[in-house]
């Protein structure tokens, strides 16, 4: 079938070819004998007025009068019926301003002088009164159009004129012209019925291709429209009629400007007006629904061939969801420069090519610019100015700079610099952060880098350090002092110890003598008065001991190694059940408790701790006391419980300090230093020591060691 469509194109073509060509053949045969026609034409005019002049100068020279010469160019006349029916000659005299046609048989009235030199009437005579010879094309004296020849008679001021009708001409052209357009059409209606012949069978085809153009055509997502070049709507699609809400005859009575928003409807009549020049624009505009809504569109525009004739095809995609993606795009780009402007850091954007995309005031101020206008925009152009060195003083080549080395994929924070300026001398420090701008790709296309003036700060940091070691020549000239001083109060403590022992000694040895010499002499009263006297003077003892021993403690050097608590805990506890065997005890002890510290010094403060858990668990029938370990706050911490006495918290901040007591010496004996002894010892080890306790629900003492560790 497409085929035969084919054939059929291909006969109706041949014909209108045939005809055409026909009809152009003998159109240019026809304008081409015209042509010679009218040349020869213009020879026989021009030669028989040429001719006719010359018969009268010759007259006029054998003395003949003017009417006589008249009366024999009238018998001259008669050659013109030979050109033709219309042809004529003319003879005028001119006198003065005052025409008399001295040959003229015509009907017509002849014209005055002011017709022929004004008017457009009587061409011809009018160019041979002006003393010229020729040929020409124009109106007669009757107001028809002729073919004239043309001369100048001197000496009698007469104007000759042979002419003849162009009617005349021209009719057996015409008549020609008439055949072969009736020819030419003759074959354009075989052709076309032969076409519609060939091609009825296949309307029906023709009909069913025209209905699936129509639904492609309705198929598509953008709005479709075609109008002419006065902006007319002559076929839309069915998404442009839901689009803007309008029926498919309203949108047809509309034009292109209608559906634009008022703000775009001059645009739209300038772009109609440029579009046949151009023939394809592409362009933004707004459209507006039956119900006022506004559409952002994205417009393509193109002439095309439309029933014969040009025509626009417009094509209109809905861009709202991406307007309102590059208006949040704005936004976030709004955002990012007010966040720019707003820190103290200076911050830089470059391309993968170095150039400076965007920065902020602050990169103006810490290179040491005017303004953002005096800023180089690429990394070529900082050398010309700008030395950079290493914290090593040697000057960083290009490459060793943070944008360099962040489009190389480095990551880096606080790369320090010392940078110059060659035109001022200015030099400072930067501490730089940087990094690469990759794309979802992975692929590097750009660096942000920020950098900070921290020139202040390096000052302050070399005043610091030079402070520092003022201050550590200060320390190590105190530590010598302080070692002189230890070593002079442990000899001062070691007299004192040794002094006060001997009268102590003596005091408490001439007390029981007195008590077992006199003792039968002495009532009951004075008997008790030296046993106090015993008493407080052994207390004295105690507590010269206890001091001396906080005071080793304080000044002894740690030898730190890995220590057994558990083992320590249960060679203290044992000997202490020894001393006092009628009590009874239930004691738990966990397994595996070891920690880094001096033996010696880990031993006395698990001796003060049992102690005091001993001593405020003896008035109970049965004492409970736990040695473990916990964790609190993801630390390893190690506790001592028991049932006893315990305390008010009220009165915890004074636990630890020397002489300090929570109990009367008669209720619970004590010197008030062995926790103060164990703190010290905590804390050489880098730990912390702390109670938690109820009266009379018993205490619980927790610690750590190597707790900065």
């Amino acid at each position: 079938m497409r085929k035969r469509i084919i054939q059929s194109h291909n006969v109706l073509l041949l014909i209108l070819i045939l005809a055409f060509s026909i009809f152009l053949i003998t159109l240019i045969s026809l304008l081409i004998i015209y042509n010679n026609t009218i040349n020869t034409y213009k020879a026989v005019l021009t030669d028989m007025v040429e001719s006719d002049k010359t018969i009268i100068v010759t007259l006029a020279e054998k003395g003949l009068s003017e009417d006589a010469v008249a009366q024999i160019m009238k018998k001259s006349r008669d050659r013109l019926q030979s050109i033709g029916k219309t042809g004529e000659f003319v003879i005028a005299d001119l006198n003065g301003k005052v025409v008399t046609f001295l040959l003229n048989d015509n009907i017509y009235p002849t014209p005055t002088y002011e017709q022929i030199m004004t008017e457009k009437a009587a061409t011809p005579l009018k160019m041979a009164f002006t003393g010229k010879s020729g040929f020409v094309r124009g109106k007669d004296y009757r107001n028809v159009e002729v073919l004239a020849g043309y001369a100048f008679v001197k000496g009698f001021d007469w104007g000759i004129v042979a002419k003849i009708d162009v009617s005349e001409v021209n009719r057996p052209f015409r008549d020609a012209a008439y055949i072969a357009a009736g020819l030419a059409l003759f074959c354009m209606i075989s052709g076309s019925i032969l076409f519609i012949l060939i091609t009825n069978p296949m309307i029906g085809r023709i009909i069913r291709s025209e209905n699936k153009f129509r639904s492609l055509f309705d198929s598509s997502t953008d709005e479709i429209m075609i109008a002419d070049f006065a902006g007319h709507c002559l076929e839309v699609n069915e998404p442009a009629c839901l689009k803007l809400q309008y029926s498919r005859d309203e949108l047809i009575s509309m034009s292109l400007r209608d559906i634009n928003s008022p703000e775009f409807r001059d645009r739209c009549d300038e772009i109609i007006k440029k579009l046949p020049e151009i023939g394809f624009m592409s362009y933004e505009t707004e459209h507006i629904t039956k119900t006022g809504q506004i559409i952002p569109v994205e417009v393509r525009t193109k002439v095309v061939d439309y029933n014969k004739s040009k025509a626009i095809l417009k094509i209109a995609r809905d861009i709202t969801e991406r307007k309102r993606t590059e208006a949040a795009l704005r936004e976030s780009n709004a955002m990012l420069e007010v966040a720019l402007s707003s820190m103290t850091d200076a911050v830089l954007i470059s391309d993968a090519e170095g150039r400076f995309i965007n920065f902020n005031e602050a990169f103006v101020t810490f290179y040491r610019f005017k303004n953002k206008a005096d800023c180089a925009r690429t990394l070529a152009e900082y050398p010309v100015f700008l030395e950079v060195y290493l914290p090593n003083g040697e000057p960083a080549p290009l490459d060793q700079w943070a944008v360099p080395r962040a489009l190389r994929g480095e990551i880096c924070t606080n790369a320090e610099y010392t940078l110059r300026r060659k035109d001022t001398g200015e030099t400072w420090v930067g501490s730089y952060s940087f990094s690469p701008i990759r794309n979802k790709d992975n692929a590097i296309v750009g660096a942000v880098v920020t950098a900070r003036d921290i020139t202040d700060r390096k000052r302050t940091e070399l005043k610091i350090l030079r402070l520092n070691e003022e201050l550590e020549q200060r320390v190590r000239d105190r530590t010598v002092q302080l070692e002189a001083a230890n070593k002079e109060l442990e000899a001062f403590a070691y007299s004192v110890s040794h002094d006060l022992r001997a009268p102590l000694r003596g005091i408490d040895g001439w007390s029981l003598a007195l008590l077992e010499d006199y003792q039968s002499q002495l009532d009951e009263r004075a008997c008790q008065y030296i046993e106090r006297v015993r008493s407080e003077t052994q207390r004295m003892g105690q507590l010269i001991d206890d001091l001396l021993q906080l005071s080793r403690v304080t000044r002894s050097q740690i030898q730190k190694a890995k220590v057994n608590l558990s083992a320590l805990a249960q060679t203290i506890v044992k000997h202490l059940q020894e001393t006092q065997p009628a009590r009874q005890f239930d004691i738990s002890i966990a397994p595996g408790l070891t920690a880094m510290g001096d033996a010696r010094l880990l031993e006395i403060a698990l001796i003060n701790l049992f102690n005091n858990a001993f001593k405020f668990t003896g008035k109970l029938p049965l004492a409970r006391i736990e040695f473990g370990k916990t964790i609190i706050d993801g630390r390893q911490v190690f506790f001592i419980r028991d049932n006893g006495a315990g305390f008010d918290m009220a009165y915890s901040t004074k636990l630890f300090g020397a002489f300090q007591r929570m109990h009367k010496q008669t209720e619970f004996p004590g010197t008030g230093v062995g926790l103060a002894t164990v703190q010290r010892i905590i804390h050489r080890h880098g730990g912390r020591i702390w109670a938690e306790a109820k009266v009379d629900e018993g205490a619980t003492f927790y610690f750590t060691i190597n707790e900065a560790s």
